[in-house]
């Protein structure tokens, strides 16, 4: 609580006095200082800027009457006095009352008036909390890129007229615009750099920016995080000071333990659920939908659902909105295409939320049963920077479940093998050797189609003959029969092409991969060594290395050009740190030996971690190949 020097304090004294408590979050000190406020002599002007300031903490402090009457007395005086700093006070408090209300068009209204009141009497501290109040509306309405809009304008006076607890929360909002657009990782930078400035003021704020912290981990699957920072919000609002705080993290801390603690996931969602005041509704309704679900109860996910979906649309939360209709969908129709799902998708679209948008793309393959879309799907979440361990957070993959195995998978890097139902293929279970060669010539596609007389040509027959392999094939991917005929094989007209949601592909997987890592790269994301090192991993070989045939050259040529493109980005990635670059830049020049680049990097690489005699040697070999072909040696590189 305050000290007694700073309670019985004038009115004006006492506004700026609790408003700057305010704004670090120590509410229960800001009340402390207004009700033991001296009011007798306090004009008009700086009743309403007193009575508008006491309204704002009765909001922070979820206490909708008081904040209600104290918002009435502000805009009474305010009105009566006309001053235009009063009114932006006034209208300010009237928006946050609104809030509470749920009321988003009374809400924009009032920040409208105040943001109008304030420009007139030049009146920064207000203005800047409009822009940073009204982006936190726009970002719950899922209008991201217009929030940041407003930031920017924040910003620009904050350059101007310093106000380092007023940053501290525009970097947050920023950080919450930016978690809808699912650019997760600036999302974090913002987040941390409003911890860094509460943990430089001392102030208990901290709490709001721990939970975004937390939010993102969430977003991203790193459960255990997400459920330390939600812990340590809850831990600094035990006081009551801000529920605005602490319902989203008891909401968000049963979504991260509902695998890991399945009873501190009860108790905190019971908290949320039951807490007095309404407080985060659409984020509470979905946290107990998504538990419900994840343990089969279908019904119960369905009523909380129906909930956030009504709360969702009084609003005007489309973020929220969508979220709940994908909940909806997977609880209603778990295995098969929803309406609801399309609409959530149209939504997440329009918002421009690319991970939710990504993993909405994963639900809507697995009710189709398109296993390769959804590995297409997934490899995105991945190159977004969304970990594997998503599926121990309450949420769509987590009721999906592991990936399915497809029912055949193709091993085509390397050495030709087919596996079904998880047995390899034996080469007495092919009835004729063109049966085997149409399935390697179909691969050769990469999942698009090849015509029949094009097989005819690579088969060495007629369309008779390609038709009897066609039969042989199907007979031994389906030896019981137990599929229709275009179960794996797809014949249409004059095309063939594998079925994607049956056949895997393992250079389809490689591709997909590969190009996700050197965009990743391209946009010099953090994450593109690990994508770029996981490429590299799934290309074991080259392409149908046992197989001879024209009709594989163009595949082969393409997959080992976009394999020594990921090792390349690698070993450039690695310059800074040779002793990482070596082994990448080995393997190309044994690959190549003509590769002058390569060959000079290794030199380099090797000089500069102490291994003269290779670098010599490999330096040497370069010089003798470049005059061999009539070229100009470069002078020998120094680390």
């Amino acid at each position: 609580m305050s000290s007694p020097q700073h309670t019985h304090l004038p009115a004006t004294d006492a506004r700026r006095l609790g408003f700057r408590l305010h704004l670090r979050g120590e509410t229960a000190e800001a009340a402390a200082v207004y009700d033991s406020a001296l009011l007798d002599d306090a004009d008009e002007t700086e009743l309403a800027l007193f009575y508008a300031a006491a309204a704002s903490t009765s909001w922070a402090q979820g206490d909708l009457e008081t904040c209600r009457s104290r918002g009435a007395l502000a805009m009474a005086h305010a009105e009566r006095t006309g001053d235009d700093e009063a009114l932006g006070w006034a209208w300010t408090a009237q928006a946050l009352l609104a809030t509470l209300d749920g009321d988003p068009h009374a809400e924009g209204f009032a920040y409208a008036r105040a943001s109008r009141h304030a420009a007139r009497a030049q009146d920064v501290v207000t203005q800047v909390r409009v822009f940073i109040n009204v982006s936190d509306r726009l970002t719950g309405m899922g209008s991201y890129q217009q929030a940041i809009t407003q930031l920017e304008r924040a910003f620009t006076l904050l350059d101007e007229h310093p106000q380092p607890l007023m940053e501290a929360l525009a970097h947050e909002n920023l950080g919450r615009a930016l978690l809808g657009l699912g650019r997760l990782d600036e999302a974090l930078e913002q987040f941390e750099q409003a911890r860094h400035r509460w943990l430089g003021a001392g102030a208990p704020q901290l709490r709001t920016a721990l939970l975004g912290i937390g939010d993102t981990h969430l977003a991203l699957g790193k459960a255990s995080q997400a459920a330390s920072a939600y812990r340590e919000v809850i831990r600094l609002s035990e006081d009551g000071a801000d529920p605005h705080s602490l319902v989203p993290a008891l909401a968000g801390l049963a979504r991260a333990t509902v695998v890991d603690d399945p009873q501190e996931c009860d108790e905190a969602l019971d908290r949320a659920l039951d807490h007095p005041v309404r407080i985060a509704p659409v984020a509470v309704y979905l946290a107990a939908g998504w538990v419900a679900l994840a343990r089969g109860m279908h019904n119960v996910a369905v009523a909380h659902g129906r909930e956030a979906e009504r709360e969702a649309g009084r609003r005007q939360d489309s973020g929220g909105m969508a979220e709940a209709l994908e909940l909806l969908s997977l609880a209603v129709n778990p295995d098969r295409r929803d309406g609801r799902l399309t609409e959530a998708q149209m939504i997440w679209l329009e918002n421009g939320d690319v991970v939710r948008r990504t993993t909405s793309d994963i639900v809507l393959a697995r009710q189709t049963g398109d296993l390769c879309a959804e590995r297409a799907a997934r490899a995105r979440l991945r190159s977004l920077g969304v970990h594997d361990d998503t599926d121990r957070v309450a949420g769509p993959l987590l009721v999906l479940g592991t990936p399915p195995k497809a029912e055949v998978e193709l091993h085509t890097l390397g050495a030709f093998s087919v596996t079904r139902q998880g047995r390899r293929v034996g080469d007495t279970e092919w009835r004729s050797p063109e049966a085997r060669t149409l399935l390697q010539l179909l691969a050769a596609q990469l999942g698009a189609g090849v015509t029949v007389s094009s097989a005819a040509e690579a088969l060495g027959t007629d369309a008779a003959g390609v038709l009897a392999a066609l039969e042989d094939l199907r007979a031994a991917l389906d030896p019981s029969a137990s599929h229709a005929d275009d179960h794996y094989v797809r014949h249409e007209g004059d095309a063939l092409a594998l079925r994607p949601r049956t056949v895997a592909l393992d250079a389809v997987d490689f591709r997909t991969d590969a190009e996700l890592a050197l965009a990743c790269a391209a946009d010099s994301s953090p994450r593109a060594p690990a994508l770029l090192e996981r490429a590299a991993a799934l290309h074991t070989g080259r392409f149908l290395d046992d197989v001879e045939a024209d009709w594989a050259e163009e595949t082969r040529e393409e997959l080992a050009r976009l394999s020594r493109e990921v090792r390349r980005t690698l070993a450039a990635h690695w310059s800074s740190c040779p002793e990482r670059a070596v082994p990448w830049l080995v393997g190309l020049v044994h690959e190549d030996p003509t590769d002058s680049g390569a060959q000079l990097a290794l030199v380099r690489a090797l000089g500069a971690v102490g291994r003269q005699s290779e670098a010599a040697r490999y330096y040497a070999e370069y010089s003798q190949r470049v005059r061999e072909l009539g070229g100009t040696v470069e002078p020998m590189p120094t680390g």
